[in-house]
């Protein structure tokens, strides 16, 4: 996720200042006896030049927009009120279409495989009710992926659970309890992004 949580698209970033995060952050790595070969743009800010320089120092995924125009790849201060607005709406109810991939549809960009997000966990609030249609979303969603055999790519901020943690905590059992039955109905696998890239890299070979 970057050393410094490293905003790609916003004013005054140069090649120079890419490139040395790129480099702390694989240093820091080295330190906990870790290989790093996937990464997550900060706020989804994905920047061509620096999936270039992440192919060069070894990377071989990152994580793609969904492609919807609540997710499009933006600076975060041009981002209208209204946008934002309806990505929050999205997360319980579908007013927008969740385009799915199967593996053979992944596509790679300079370089780098794009695995495309398909649902931000949001947090939990206080309101059980619209707290239910996210799971169910979700859930919809994952059934649908392992049924038509797609990539179903789910994600989260761990610190997001550090509010209402019993909450956050059940939701995810329940998300993963449900992985778990379409594992055994439909062979529905978990494995990580970057993982995946070297499967279909050992497969195109």
């Amino acid at each position: 996720h970057t050393f410094s949580h490293f905003y790609f698209l916003e004013e005054g970033i140069t090649a120079v200042d890419m490139e040395l995060d790129i480099d702390r952050m694989k240093s820091m790595s080295k330190r906990f006896d870790l290989t790093l070969k996937s990464i997550v743009f900060p706020r989804n800010q994905i920047q061509n030049e620096a999936l270039e320089t992440l192919k060069i120092k070894g990377f071989r995924a990152y994580r793609g927009n969904q492609e919807n125009r609540f997710w499009s790849n933006s600076q975060f201060d041009k981002e209208s009120l209204l946008k934002k607005v309806f990505r929050v709406l999205d997360a319980y109810f579908p007013i927008s279409k969740t385009k799915s991939y199967s593996v053979n549809q992944l596509k790679s960009f300079k370089g780098l495989l794009n695995i495309p997000a398909n649902r931000f966990l949001r947090p939990a609030t206080k309101n059980k009710w619209l707290e239910r249609q996210k799971i169910k979303r979700i859930k919809r969603e994952m059934h649908q992926a392992a049924k038509r055999g797609t990539v179903y790519h789910l994600w989260w901020h761990p610190h997001n659970f550090g509010t209402y943690q019993k909450e956050n905590f059940e939701f995810l059992k329940e998300i993963l309890n449900h992985y778990q039955f379409l594992n055994n109905k439909f062979g529905f696998e978990s494995i990580t992004m970057k993982n995946l890239a070297e499967k279909m890299s050992n497969e195109n070979i």
